[in-house]
């Protein structure tokens, strides 16, 4: 699996293969992919503008039933405080447990 690089705990906790090669961009990625090495998850908005997508090869996945957890981090600026929005924002999520989100992808170039 090439992922893009990240210091983030979460980004080693959410790993999905054994062995990952991590990388600064999602660019990299998609050139690593080009020559046929290895495999990736790129976020569709990747995708959608790179002029490499039709060199790829989208499968079709099937995941298993019910949630998958994907970590969120609520940052802020600390010189500046925190608005009445940001404010709920913090303490909805806080007290309520993470909602279930689903999104679909279009099907292109998808084997």
């Amino acid at each position: 699996m090439a992922r893009k690089h990240s210091d983030a705990v979460e980004s080693r906790r959410l790993r999905v293969a054994a062995e990952v090669w991590w990388v600064e961009s999602h660019w990299v990625i998609l050139q690593i992919l080009t020559r046929g090495i290895g495999w990736a998850f790129i976020p569709e908005h990747i995708l959608k503008d790179s002029p490499l997508m039709p060199q790829l090869t989208i499968p079709v996945l099937q995941f298993d039933e019910g949630a998958h957890p994907v970590a969120l981090e609520l940052i802020w600026n600390k010189r500046r405080p925190q608005g009445p929005a940001a404010k709920w924002l913090q303490e909805h999520f806080a007290k309520k447990p993470p909602l279930s989100i689903s999104a679909g992808f279009p099907n292109r170039n998808r084997r």
